[in-house]
């Protein structure tokens, strides 16, 4: 059995959360934010000032940005540390696609078409296809969640969908990517697929810009200083 990246962590003591969208390689910007946020870095990774206080990122740590390595270093850190959890974003589901050839067949479950090579490109700069670097990098991309029920609220990187969350829950436990979850077989199916980018979120959360949220997950403005 798969188990997700931050198997150790428990929530229940969590008072406070920080909600962090798609990073996507932006380095400065996040750690920018997480200061923004009131964490600092201390013994090798960003921690928030109060320990019953965590942060979730919504996945897409990866393309677009200068700094791929540096953010999944940053966020796997923290999650290693049990200061954030993640789940995984449709930018993480697509390497693990491009990275995997269909056993039937032998091409690659995401195509290398030229349209795909171009998104993919900032990530396939930092993780050469073939290094260790890279294989250690999806690995850790497969063990991530593709959704969180804390109890209090629930977090997707698109949409949380009652019949596509119980199709998952019926075949991995924790919510991962299991077996052949990540084949041909699984790729159409509409648990894989999200729709429109919203999650949920309940009292006592901050958005990726620090301000509060409501219990109808719409940001208020961030506070003034």
């Amino acid at each position: 059995m798969l188990a997700p990246v931050f198997a150790g962590l428990d929530p229940a003591g969590v008072a406070d959360w920080d909600v962090i969208p798609d990073v996507h390689g932006m380095g400065d910007r996040l750690e920018g934010l997480l200061r923004a946020l009131g964490y600092a870095e201390r013994g090798g990774a960003w921690r928030p000032a109060d320990s019953a206080r965590k942060a979730i990122f919504l996945g897409d740590f990866i393309d677009r940005g200068p700094d791929q390595a540096r953010v999944l270093d940053i966020a796997r850190r923290m999650i290693g540390e049990g200061v954030a959890l993640a789940v995984m974003g449709n930018h993480e589901l697509n390497a693990l696609h491009y990275a995997t050839p269909d056993p039937e067949t032998g091409a690659p479950l995401r195509a290398h078409s030229p349209k795909n090579m171009a998104q993919h490109a900032a990530f396939l700069e930092a993780f050469a296809p073939g290094s260790a670097a890279r294989r250690d990098a999806l690995g850790w991309m497969r063990r991530l969640p593709l959704f969180l029920d804390l109890g209090g609220f629930r977090v997707a990187h698109a949409a949380w969908l009652d019949p596509a969350i119980a199709a998952i829950r019926a075949e991995s436990r924790f919510g991962v990517l299991e077996g052949d979850l990540l084949g041909p077989g699984r790729r159409s199916r509409r648990p894989l697929r999200g729709g429109g980018r919203r999650h949920r979120q309940g009292a006592g959360g901050r958005s990726a810009g620090g301000g509060r949220l409501s219990r109808q997950g719409r940001a208020s403005a961030p506070p003034q200083p």
